[in-house]
């Protein structure tokens, strides 16, 4: 079923931010935002928040106490991308191919699904965007999620 559009200010991924402080908190990892002028964006709000979301968790959980994880947004190739990069452990090269494969995890059991970057490939392309993943082992991740610029329906 395609998704449902509805406006969408960017800004609201804030609020994905808030809801993770439980998670922040304890682990001293912090975020940084940086957010670029971009036009209004229709998308379906809940599963593209939930999709930042499950992208923020893995960074934070790849990340060491005191370290930075960026969250920017910005016009890219007549799209909206949202780019999440960390400075953790990195995706080892023997893992990167089945990222996006549910129920695949590297996590101890009992931490993890495995399904929350095959949920973030699943809404990203609902979308029409594309989900790029850069990393090096022990280096850190970037996630770059890129969706077109739709029309109102």
């Amino acid at each position: 079923r395609p998704p449902r559009f509805t406006l969408f200010p960017y800004t609201t991924l804030f609020r994905s931010i808030q809801f993770l402080k439980p998670i922040l908190e304890p682990s001293e990892v912090t975020i940084r935002t940086e957010f670029s002028e971009m036009p209004d964006i229709y998308c379906s709000p809940g599963p593209l928040n939930q999709a930042v979301q499950n992208v923020l968790i893995n960074a934070i959980q790849a990340s060491r106490s005191g370290q930075e994880v960026r969250l920017r947004v910005f016009m890219d190739k007549g799209g909206c991308c949202i780019e999440v990069e960390d400075d953790g452990e990195g995706i080892s090269p023997d893992h990167i191919d089945r990222v996006f494969d549910p129920f695949f995890t590297t996590k101890p059991v009992g931490s993890g699904t495995g399904l929350g970057m095959s949920i973030v490939h699943q809404v990203i392309s609902a979308h029409g965007g594309t989900v790029a993943l850069d990393s090096r082992e022990n280096q850190g991740t970037t996630v770059r999620m890129w969706i077109p610029i739709q029309e109102r329906e």
